[in-house]
């Protein structure tokens, strides 16, 4: 999903594109504008716009789509910086909740997208993170965004058939050697909470430990 020039890929699409319902093309793609160039004399041919944030939040937590992620958190600096970097997206996710109160002292992020070997969470700073965007003005696109238990995204398998399927909105982590989920669980007696359980440095397999995060979950929900 990487594209290492995204101007030149969409200059050789537009091209393949207009020369396929039959128009003419002068030159080669590859034409970069410069900073500061004037663009009295270019055209304006196409303005594309991308669907609302709250559709591109459910598309990135459900499908777990790294790229949505790191782009978001770039595209949050950007308003910074003209041209953003994996290191400054993550530092303005740092400083926001770091301003909105969130116990960031022994978080650490590298990038937006969480593939960083060394970035690190802590429970209490994802569990406040969610009673936050629980009672927020965004609160109903976040919780939408999330996958549920049994029946949508990443979480489709997970506890599957049980009495909590449909009740957990959540986000789930995978990477060698570690699996974390966080979200919210709606209890029978109409009780929502938030959880987080984060696991790290294990060789235990993947399945296993979603095995015992299920049987631990539905346990604390009897």
């Amino acid at each position: 999903g990487d594209l290492p020039n995204p101007g030149l890929q969409l200059a050789q699409d537009l091209e393949q594109t207009i020369k396929a319902a039959g128009g003419r093309v002068s030159g080669v793609p590859g034409y970069i504008m410069k900073q500061g160039e004037d663009m009295e004399r270019l055209k304006l041919i196409c303005v594309h716009r991308s669907a609302p944030l709250s559709d591109i939040l459910r598309d990135t937590n459900w499908d777990s789509n790294n790229m949505y992620a790191e782009a978001i958190a770039r595209y949050l600096a950007s308003r910074e910086h003209r041209q953003s970097t994996a290191q400054q997206g993550a530092q303005h996710v740092m400083r926001h909740w770091r301003e909105h109160g969130m116990p960031m002292q022994r978080c650490i992020l590298h990038d937006g997208c969480g593939l960083a070997p060394d970035n690190k969470l802590t429970a209490h700073m994802v569990v406040r993170l969610l009673e936050y965007m629980y009672t927020s003005e965004h609160k109903e696109d976040w919780y939408q965004s999330l996958p549920v238990s049994g029946e949508s995204g990443t979480l489709t398998h997970f506890l599957e058939d049980t009495r909590l399927t449909g009740k957990v909105h959540a986000k789930s982590g995978t990477l060698t050697g570690a699996k974390s989920y966080a979200g919210y669980i709606e209890r029978p007696n109409g009780e929502v909470w938030s959880f987080a359980i984060l696991i790290s440095d294990t060789k235990t397999p993947s399945t296993t430990i979603q095995k015992s995060i299920e049987k631990y979950l539905l346990s604390i929900c009897s």
